[in-house]
C-alpha cells in the first residue's frame, strides 16, 4: 500500500467510512418502514372513502327512484310532460352508474389495501375502524418541519456524504 493508503488507515478514515454507511442504511431502513406505514395508511383511508361514497350513492339511488315514482304519478294525473318522464328515468340511470362506479372503486381500494398487507386469502375480509390514534401535532409546524429533515434519509445522506469528503480531503 502506498503512503497515503497508510495515513488513510492511520487517522481512521475507512473505518469511519463504513461506520458512516451502516448509519445510513439503518437511516434508510427507517425511512422504507415509514413510507410503508404511510402507504397502508393512505390505502386504509381510501377505502373508508369508498365506502362512503357507495353509502351516499345507494342514497341517492334510492332517492331517484322514490323521486321517478312521484313524477310518474303526476304525469298519469296530467300535471307534467313526458320529457320530465324521461328525465327522471335518466336520473335513475345516471344514480345507479354513479353507485356501480363507486363499488368498483371500492373493490380497487380495498383489494390494494389486501396487497399492501400481504393478505392473498380473497375470502378474508376486512373490518375497518375509526380507532386509530393519531399523534397530536405540535403548535408550531417550523418545529416539526425541522424535526422531519433531520429524519428524511436524504439529507442525512447528504450531510454525512459532505462530512465523510472533508475527512477524506
Amino acid at each position: 500500500s502506498d503512503g497515503l493508503e497508510v495515513a488513510y488507515l492511520k487517522h481512521g478514515y475507512y473505518p469511519f467510512a463504513a461506520q458512516t454507511a451502516l448509519e445510513l442504511k439503518v437511516v434508510e431502513k427507517e425511512q422504507i418502514t415509514y413510507k410503508i406505514i404511510y402507504d397502508v395508511t393512505e390505502k386504509y383511508y381510501n377505502v373508508k372513502l369508498m365506502e362512503k361514497l357507495v353509502s351516499i350513492a345507494e342514497d341517492s339511488v334510492k332517492l331517484a327512484c322514490d323521486n321517478a315514482d312521484v313524477v310518474k304519478k303526476n304525469y298519469e294525473l296530467g300535471y307534467v310532460s313526458l320529457l320530465e318522464v324521461k328525465n327522471v328515468d335518466n336520473a335513475v340511470l345516471k344514480a345507479q352508474h354513479s353507485l356501480e362506479s363507486y363499488e368498483r372503486n371500492l373493490e380497487i381500494a380495498t383489494n390494494s389495501l389486501k396487497i399492501s398487507l400481504m393478505i392473498e386469502d380473497d375470502e378474508r375480509e376486512i373490518i375497518l375502524t375509526d380507532d386509530i390514534k393519531l399523534p397530536e401535532m405540535p403548535e408550531n409546524a417550523d418545529e416539526k418541519i425541522a424535526g422531519a429533515m433531520e429524519t428524511r434519509y436524504d439529507v442525512t445522506a447528504l450531510k454525512k456524504s459532505a462530512y465523510l469528503s472533508e475527512r477524506y480531503f
